[in-house]
């Protein structure tokens, strides 16, 4: 058992009924209505409707229309006859139009489920605001218990300004096993006195188990019609149900009601709209907690990169560092026999290569000079002198000796090229 629920008064057993104002509810069956009472307000409201007798003259007609216009809208007084008492029109009289069946979904709860109504004189915006802190306000009622939670689930507006909250308490175990403290159970304990005085200080004006209806109760809810509707409308709706399995039918008579369900679906729209504007501003804080938790990571990982390019830089140099001052061991002075081998071998055509574009330069030098010499110096042939197939020869000479002269200039400043790049490259080797 659950530690002082049911102990100061055995939990009594309750039976599941509906409510229209407000759902499924436990409560007792409700009285079969006197049909003598029914009969003679039918009598009196047709009187009132049909015939009336209150001037014996063309008055009554005009007052038997009066008297349906306040019929028709549920409400009002008529009056139908001399020494009678006029005839209070409620919206449950068969001439009234403001009524309908709504489906509401079924309540599949039962005891185990431990779930539990507090009905607040309070709107549900203002009970949602502060469920936290009255959770924890009754976790102090049940004993402040660290093996005991209060868990909400939920928030929904009813009409007239009011709220339901709906919670379960959850209880661990010695054997380490949780469970729900049954609905009955807790029910049971906050209707004691002592709690139902605290729960009356908080705004709680009833509280209820939320239990589901037995087959049984559901037929018998089914069979009868509902006061204010016609069996034909009863029965109809019955038959139009999109979901017999999961709705059932609940009446909505007179206009103060329809208008209560109105408002009702206007609060819970308006609180559904905070709700999600609230989760998506904690969804963008968030994501920019998110965007700033990236930029720390990386710059951790940046750091992270540093310390391992350093601490490998360590690694590398203590071993050289911790050897200096000591001889070459054997294997040293052999691999550095074997590294001067092959840089010997290495250098070897390089200084070849050297030597010979040494030669290569001065030969370009002199010859450069040579033909520049050359190409200074005056012809000496007289051109009177020559027939016409002589200078035609010598015309061909001079071009085909501009060509070679040409060439050997191309030639000669490609080897200057590759020669600069040698010496430039020798000068690099070096440094």
């Amino acid at each position: 058992m659950f530690g002082t629920f049911g102990a100061a008064q055995p939990a009594q057993q309750q039976q599941p009924s509906l409510s229209f104002g407000g759902g499924m509810a436990a409560a007792q069956p409700q009285q079969q209505t006197n049909l003598t009472a029914e009969a003679d307000y039918a009598a009196r409201l047709a009187a009132c409707v049909q015939n009336p007798f209150l001037f014996g003259d063309e008055r009554d007609q005009v007052l038997a229309k009066f008297n349906s216009v306040q019929a028709t809208m549920g409400c009002g007084k008529a009056y139908f006859a001399l020494n009678q008492p006029p005839l209070p029109m409620n919206p449950e009289n068969v001439f009234c139009k403001w009524k309908c069946v709504v489906y509401m979904p079924k309540k599949d709860y039962i005891s185990e489920d431990g779930v539990v109504r507090l009905i607040f004189n309070k709107s549900g915006a203002d009970v949602y605001d502060v469920r936290g802190a009255l959770a924890e306000l009754i976790h102090k009622m049940l004993g402040e218990r660290p093996n005991v939670q209060v868990e909400v689930d939920g928030v929904n507006p009813l009409p007239n300004n009011k709220s339901e909250l709906m919670l379960h308490v959850l209880e661990r175990l010695n054997d380490g096993n949780v469970r729900k403290v049954p609905a009955s159970e807790l029910h049971s304990f906050l209707l004691q006195p002592t709690q139902k005085a605290h729960l009356q200080a908080m705004l709680v004006e009833d509280v209820q188990a939320k239990l589901n209806l037995t087959k049984d109760m559901e037929k018998q809810y089914l069979e009868k019609v509902p006061p204010g509707l016609s069996s034909y409308m009863w029965f109809q709706a019955q038959r139009d149900n999109p979901d017999p399995e999961n709705l059932l039918p609940m009446p909505v008579v007179g206009f103060e009601a329809m208008y209560a369900s109105l408002k009702k679906e206007v609060e819970l729209a308006t609180m559904s709209k905070n709700v999600c504007q609230q989760v998506g501003a904690d969804v963008k804080q968030l994501e920019k907690k998110v965007e700033e938790n990236k930029q720390t990571a990386l710059s951790y990982q940046d750091k992270l990169d540093r310390l391992m390019i350093r601490q490998l830089h360590v690694s590398s140099t203590q071993p050289v560092v911790s050897r200096i001052g000591q001889p070459l061991t054997s294997f040293e002075t052999n691999l550095c026999d074997h590294i001067s081998q092959m840089n010997n071998l290495m250098e070897a055509p390089e200084r070849n290569l050297k030597n010979r574009a040494q030669e290569l330069t001065a030969n370009i030098q002199l010859h450069d000079r040579y033909l520049t010499e050359r190409s200074k110096r005056q012809p000496r042939v007289d051109l009177r002198s020559l027939t016409e197939t002589e200078k035609e020869d010598m015309g061909k000479a001079c071009e085909l000796l501009l060509t070679v002269l040409d060439a050997c200039k191309d030639k000669i400043r490609d080897e200057r090229e590759v020669l600069m790049k040698l010496m430039y490259e020798d000068s690099f080797g070096t440094q």
